[in-house]
């Protein structure tokens, strides 16, 4: 799995991702989209069908079929609003929602959430949309049933846990020397759907966790090695191991019966230690499996998940009775 930050950085080298630059040349009209999934749009009571779009990703469903897009105004920039059309196949019933610029600016006015869609997902009562903002930030616009906005949540889809929690990636600087991850909850439940307003509740983050051996074990490794004065002021570097580059490098494996998740995080001393001794030392890349129950969760070096539990695949670790074995080790 390519890293969400690494795929964005394709996107600035080919000059579609930054100052909300549409990334589809040809589009198609929304009456062409629905055609493709199979609905009939001779009748459907929405706007924009002879309109060509842009920028779209769809939801479709045996229940349903969500679409997020903008009307393509002919110019290579993104319109200032965001179109949502829903159909609900068990009663053939269309709704749609216009959000614009101001119903997705964060409270503090730091930031808005326009970008391209690429990503929208069903979580209980409640629809997300993700938003590409620049080669690693991205936001999570949060709909209620009624397609009113109800949350926005500064990074990128990961999981989803019920009945409402959300486990995302939070969005980073790019251009920095390195890109130190974090991973957050947000439970929807915290939200009163319907009032149109996004609130103040918070995350909560999980990663990186506290007390973890393996990274801190990670970060005594790095400090001998990290450039010297010259070097880091050279490349511009902070030089601190504990801001080392760490990124998710496999697909988040889900149990929700169990509210569990795992997934694979790799430790990079790229940005801080200088290239030559990377090229001499490629053991210091290193990669580490963590499995979450709650906020409780164990890490253990990739290469002893077979070993010691038994598992082949990520996804094994969170159904029992690996999983169980795994939480009944010392790890932690």
């Amino acid at each position: 799995m390519v890293s969400r930050w690494r795929y964005r950085f394709l996107a600035v080298i080919t000059a579609v991702a930054l100052c909300g630059l549409s990334p589809r040349a040809g589009a198609e009209t929304l009456r062409e989209v629905l055609r493709e999934h199979s609905l009939s749009s001779g009748s459907a009571p929405i706007r924009n069908l002879d309109r060509r779009i842009t920028s779209y990703e769809v939801l479709d469903t045996a229940e349903e079929f969500v679409i997020a897009y903008y009307v393509d105004d002919g110019t290579p920039y993104l319109p200032s609003s965001l179109s949502v059309a829903h159909y609900s196949k068990g009663n053939s019933r269309w709704s749609e929602a216009s959000i614009g610029r101001k119903d997705v600016t964060f409270p503090d006015g730091s930031e808005d959430c326009i970008g391209s869609a690429d990503g929208l997902h069903r979580l209980g009562d409640f629809f997300l949309i993700d938003t590409h903002l620049s080669p690693s930030a991205g936001c999570l616009i949060v709909l209620d049933e009624n397609l009113a906005v109800v949350k926005l949540l500064y990074g990128w889809y990961l999981a989803s846990l019920p009945p409402h929690i959300v486990v995302f990636h939070e969005s980073m600087m790019h251009f920095a020397p390195t890109h130190p991850m974090k991973i957050s909850t947000f439970d929807l439940d915290q939200e009163q759907a319907g009032q149109g307003t996004p609130s103040d509740a918070r995350a909560t983050s999980l990663y990186p966790p506290r007390d973890d051996r393996l990274r801190a074990q990670y970060i005594q490794r790095l400090r001998p090695l990290v450039g010297d004065e010259n070097w880091c002021n050279q490349h511009n570097s902070h030089c601190d191991p504990e801001r080392f580059e760490n990124e998710v490098t496999s697909s988040v494996a889900v149990n929700r019966t169990r509210g569990a998740f795992a997934f694979v995080v790799e430790y990079s001393p790229v940005g801080i230690v200088p290239e030559e001794t990377i090229r001499k030392t490629p053991e210091l890349r290193e990669r580490v499996v963590y499995v979450y129950s709650g906020a409780d969760y164990r890490e253990f070096p990739l290469a002893d998940m077979k070993q010691r539990f038994g598992a082949s695949t990520i996804e094994e670790l969170v159904n029992p009775p690996i999983f169980d074995k795994v939480f009944a080790s010392s790890d932690r």
